[in-house]
């Protein structure tokens, strides 16, 4: 029995950091405020529930405070907006939006630069961000860094209708490295936390 525990022990850390090592995307989190009042602009974008990214909107202090977030110089800030007559309900995960960002690759295609990990705890998704009609919610952009030139955008998953949205691109500088690996696919052992958010 020892000999089969010790086995496990040998091999399950060198299955876990190879899967680990195929992984090249980053972990995304989204913290999300409270909502409030969406002053509607120039732009039409009725009955539709969208985003507005501002790359050049630093983050305040008070949502640095409140999301625990390291510097503030290392994000900006984008809003979701619900520009319907009606409620708008998005299951969060530990307070956060289920969001990654794509980049363009040189030919292109929009590649996942991030991964979402699910959490196994029931209690992560207790919360959920309600969105009444004509109001947004801010949430914290996490800047890219690098020395390739593209368009990015963010692509989010509504956890309950499955239905994903993207904002419109932003241009940014991120490394190539970051796209995600075209080798990693799912274990096929079965169920695996970390998603792109291309499962059906």
């Amino acid at each position: 029995m020892n000999k089969i525990i010790s086995l496990f022990l040998t091999i399950f850390p060198l299955f876990y950091f190879s899967q680990k090592e195929n992984v090249t995307t980053s972990q995304a989190s989204y913290p999300v405020t409270e909502t409030k009042e969406y002053k509607k602009g120039s732009k039409k974008n009725n009955n539709t529930i969208f985003f507005e990214v501002h790359p050049e909107q630093k983050i305040s202090k008070l949502f640095n405070e409140r999301c625990y977030l390291e510097k503030n110089e290392d994000y900006f800030t984008a809003y979701i907006i619900n520009d319907n007559d009606f409620c708008f309900e998005l299951t969060l995960q530990d307070g956060d939006l289920f969001i990654i960002q794509e980049a363009q690759n040189r030919n292109g295609e929009w590649i996942p630069i991030e991964h979402w990990i699910y959490s196994d705890c029931g209690n992560s998704y207790d919360n959920s961000l309600i969105l009444a009609p004509k109001t947004s919610a801010s949430f914290p952009v996490k800047i890219q860094k690098g020395d390739f030139k593209t368009k990015i955008r963010l692509k989010m998953k509504d956890l309950r209708s499955k239905n994903i949205y993207y904002s419109k691109s932003f241009e940014g500088m991120i490394n190539q490295s970051a796209f995600k690996n075209p080798d990693w696919k799912k274990p096929d052992h079965g169920y695996s936390h970390l998603s792109y958010f291309d499962e059906k």
